[in-house]
């Protein structure tokens, strides 16, 4: 009779072991299913957070929508000892009339990134009328690209010149200061779709001189 119980015993012994053997396995497929199911509800969140930016622009936003237009007259306190307006007073006006287009696409808070190179290719004087004319060229997630033109007004004869454009890149914000989605962009004239395929290079450019940047900082602090 004592056989079998401890037959018994060591059946239930076995059955133990083997049963506290199976639980870090099953604890391993719990802990990679809930991190399947968080990357699931992460990515969710994110489409849901995109189609909310669709919504509140009625789908994607034509080019026209963004556009817009202002002047100002340049007075002695723009300008330099030789009657020379401040390349700074017309960084100025470009950057504040490009948060105008990013923030009429986005209807969200706008801030700037990044600013191309200027070339101030003829001065604007004391009493020109400066006009700026912005649009936005191109959408990725959460950034966009502004154009801005730059003209002078002679007010006396109407001449008008070309003096610079740039390129502006904005990202649209939220209360907390994080990017966030905005609506795609629809270009629709052959002038608004040459812009659109231009930008984008830019941005691709931009990408990757930004991740050669990151390499070479790794460089020379000695990570690579």
């Amino acid at each position: 009779m004592s056989r079998p119980k401890s037959a018994g015993k060591s059946s239930s012994k076995s059955s133990n072991a083997s049963s506290s053997a199976d639980q870090p396995a099953a604890s391993s497929k719990t802990e990679r299913g809930n991190a399947d199911l968080n990357a699931k509800e992460r990515n969710a969140d994110l489409n849901a957070k995109e189609r909310k930016a669709e919504v509140r622009g009625n789908g994607p936003r034509p080019v026209r929508e963004t556009q817009h237009e202002t002047a100002q007259l340049m007075m002695p306190q723009h300008a330099n000892v030789l009657g020379h307006v401040f390349g700074g007073v017309v960084l100025s006006m470009m950057d504040t009339t490009a948060a105008v287009s990013a923030i009429r696409h986005a209807r969200l808070a706008c801030v700037t990134v990044s600013v191309d190179r200027v070339d101030f290719r003829e001065p604007i004087h004391v009493g020109d009328l400066v006009i700026m004319k912005s649009s936005v060229n191109f959408v990725g997630r959460t950034s966009m690209e502004i154009g801005v033109r730059v003209e002078t007004e002679n007010l006396l004869t109407g001449f008008r010149r070309h003096t610079n454009s740039c390129y502006l890149t904005f990202v649209a914000v939220d209360r907390n200061g994080r990017p966030v989605p905005v609506p795609r962009l629809k270009p629709e004239t052959p002038e608004e779709l040459r812009r659109y395929e231009a930008a984008k290079q830019r941005r691709e450019r931009r990408l990757q001189e930004r991740t050669e940047e990151g390499r070479g900082r790794k460089f020379e602090s000695g990570i690579e």
